[in-house]
């Protein structure tokens, strides 16, 4: 059996990876990916149940992964606050149950201790802490991947033939698989585009911020579902040096989430001014001392409901629509996936991913309002 896997980002390696060790021929076609050089969210504390499992299955995934590829310092804990309106209350106390049961200690932080946090809470807020949340070095784990994998630099492009979907690049190849494995995230509609296949997907572009902030921690993660905007550590090594020797002020990352869909362009890649501003807003709700430094954008793709999905047609397998949580539950939709080009069964929670579940929807229309963790 030959398999072409279109994108080497986490899916898309994984798929690659765990193919290869079933002996399988994989080639991996894809065009020049950079991940940040720090920490990603991985967190269990997701809001439907095939994500919390499958976030759940990631983890353990990273951790076997990087035993098996000698990476080191790869998968760090954290705590995490989120910070929900008390209409949310009634669906925090079910999911915490949930969470519970995967080893999330989660405890309301009360009165006396919230005056000892680092942002500011008001009156109608409520703020729960969450333990173990995880950081994962995402671009340590791939690049070990890469080292295990066909990877051939290029731009694929899919054609139909007489005899099937066949994928090309600039440089004139042709590839021919018993499967193709379209992993290659806001291109994908794109791609599909060629050989008239239309899937419920839409790119967006996602931007993410570096900030400083008047804290005396940076070691935590912040869900604010009040503002819509999350915080999170900027675990690189100078950053790190510097935040050490800052007592009141540190560089966290931040974001919103909130983009207009856009298809990718190579010169859409700056942070966009509004995303500045309406950040800084938002953080200010929060801390004393705002500043924004720098940021990196890139572009993403999503579903109608936020959540990945899994198409087989014909001899193409796709996998897509990630919403930016691709680190969080990735690992783990990458298995489903190699499992239906081995043709193994999927199991239930897999199931959920299937484009199935949207019927005849092909069009996605406008962005989801709430992307599929938010509470």
């Amino acid at each position: 059996m030959r398999i072409i896997v279109i994108g080497c980002g986490v899916v898309g390696s994984f798929v690659g990876y765990f193919l290869k060790k079933h002996g399988i021929d994989v080639t991996c076609i894809s065009r020049w990916k950079k991940f940040p050089h720090v920490s990603l969210i991985q967190s269990i504390m997701q809001k439907f149940e095939e994500d919390i499992e499958m976030a759940h299955r990631s983890r353990i995934i990273y951790e076997e992964v990087s035993r098996e590829l000698n990476v080191d310092q790869c998968i760090s804990r954290v705590h995490s606050y989120t910070i929900i309106s008390y209409k949310s209350l009634d669906k925090v106390n079910y999911l915490s149950e949930l969470w519970r049961r995967y080893g999330i200690s989660i405890r309301f932080v009360d009165e006396k201790d919230l005056k000892k946090m680092s942002f500011k809470v008001y009156d109608n807020e409520l703020v729960f802490e969450g333990y173990p949340d995880y950081l994962v070095r995402i671009d340590k784990i791939v690049r070990s991947l890469w080292r295990e994998l066909n990877v051939i630099r290029g731009e694929a492009r899919l054609r139909l033939r007489d005899n099937g979907v066949v994928v090309t690049t600039e440089r004139g190849n042709i590839f021919t698989g018993d499967y193709i494995v379209v992993a290659c995230g806001a291109y994908t509609r794109s791609l599909l585009r060629d050989v008239n296949v239309k899937l419920p997907l839409v790119p967006y572009k996602c931007q993410a911020g570096l900030f400083v902030l008047k804290t005396d921690r940076s070691d935590y993660i912040l869900y604010d579902y009040v503002n819509r905007v999350y915080v999170r550590p900027a675990d690189n090594v100078m950053i790190n040096l510097v935040n050490r020797a800052s007592p009141r002020r540190k560089f966290m990352i931040s974001g919103n989430g909130n983009s207009p869909p856009l298809e990718p362009d190579e010169k859409e890649k700056s942070v966009d001014d509004y995303f500045k501003r309406e950040v800084t807003e938002r953080l200010r709700r929060r801390y004393d001392y705002v500043k924004y430094v720098t940021g990196r954008a890139d572009f993403c793709d999503t579903t109608p409901d936020a959540r990945p999905l899994i198409a087989v047609i014909g001899n193409l397998v796709v996998v897509s629509g990630f919403n930016g949580y691709g680190v969080e539950i990735g690992p783990a939709v990458a298995k489903a996936v190699a499992k239906i080009v081995l043709g193994d069964k999927l199991d239930e929670y897999e199931k959920r991913y299937l484009s199935s579940r949207f019927g005849e929807i092909k069009d996605v229309g406008k962005l989801p309002e709430v992307e599929a963790h938010e509470l």
